[in-house]
């Protein structure tokens, strides 16, 4: 294994704990979830043809509202783990 190699994986363990934690947020704050959830599905798995003039005008006008609201959520302490 090479040092980049190394490297890799440490960033990917990490954004692996980094998205374990964003799971767990209750992301019922986030305005329009199901309609982010069905976008991002639209560009992922190529539903239709994507319009590149509706991605930039969601690009102006909503993603820094939800960079704010997500930034908002990783700031709230995390809550105890339970163990059953």
């Amino acid at each position: 294994m090479t040092c980049g190699d190394r490297t890799d994986v440490r960033n990917h363990r990490r954004s692996g704990r980094e998205a374990e934690r964003a799971s767990s947020c209750d992301v019922s704050s986030i305005s329009e979830a199901h309609a982010i959830a069905a976008f991002r599905n639209r560009l992922i798995r190529g539903y239709d043809l994507v319009d590149e003039e509706v991605v930039w005008n969601i690009i102006q006008e909503k993603v820094s509202r939800l960079l704010e609201e997500v930034d908002g959520l990783l700031r709230e302490p995390e809550s105890p783990q339970t163990e059953d």
